[in-house]
């Protein structure tokens, strides 16, 4: 879906008012929760307090599945939970292997909500400064990246598990019905957080429709 010509549009056009004009975009992969006791079911999460980035989608998301989210900086979260601040943690496998969570939270919980990608991005004054040829060399190899990283990653990601899983490490998915459960629950954030910004519902509806195209 990254890749989707719309999609691309919208994501390389994000930081234009700020001087940045995006020139690539990788996949990272789904997110998953690490906590410090087991959880089986949906409702083990609740009254679980889960770190999130300071975003109203990740907060929301986060209440629907009936845990209580903190905004927390990621170089606060692990000795949030050594000292039992917080419960868990949503980020990616590669994040919790690479700051070693499995010594205090060895489960995770792969739920697959929401999925991560970098975007790659490039000053506008200074791209501008260089001859249309070569703009067109850094642009066009930029798109080949976004291309054939992709095969990297989901190598790179999927060793990552085994790599959890070699420490100690714990991974849990929820039952099928539950994960379906959880899905509904929170797939409607986007559009109900957007309601109120027009430029953002048509971002939101955006990805959506894209989302639908290249299932």
């Amino acid at each position: 879906m990254i890749n989707d010509p719309p999609v691309r549009k919208l994501m390389f056009e994000l930081g234009m008012k700020k001087g940045l004009e995006g020139i690539a975009l990788a996949p990272i992969g789904p997110s998953s929760i690490a906590v410090r006791k087991e959880v089986k079911n949906l409702a083990d999460f609740k009254g679980l307090k889960i770190r999130v980035l300071a975003s109203p989608f990740q907060l929301e998301l986060i209440r629907r599945m009936d845990a209580s989210p903190v905004a927390m900086t990621l170089g606060d979260v692990l000795p949030a939970l050594q000292q039992g601040a917080i419960d868990g943690a949503l980020a990616t496998i590669t994040v919790f292997t690479t700051f070693q969570y499995v010594d205090v939270a060895k489960y995770v919980i792969e739920t697959d909500q929401p999925y991560l990608n970098s975007l790659v991005v490039m000053s506008t004054k200074w791209l501008a400064t260089l001859p249309p040829d070569l703009q067109k060399i850094v642009r066009d190899d930029a798109a080949k990246v976004s291309k054939e990283i992709v095969p990297f990653v989901k190598e790179f990601f999927a060793k990552q598990r085994d790599v959890w899983k070699s420490k100690g490490g714990v991974l849990i998915s929820l039952p099928a019905s539950e994960q379906a459960a959880m899905v509904a629950k929170v797939a409607s954030v986007g559009e109900d957080l957007s309601k109120g910004n027009a430029e953002l519902n048509k971002a939101v509806r955006l990805v959506a429709e894209s989302a639908k195209r290249n299932k």
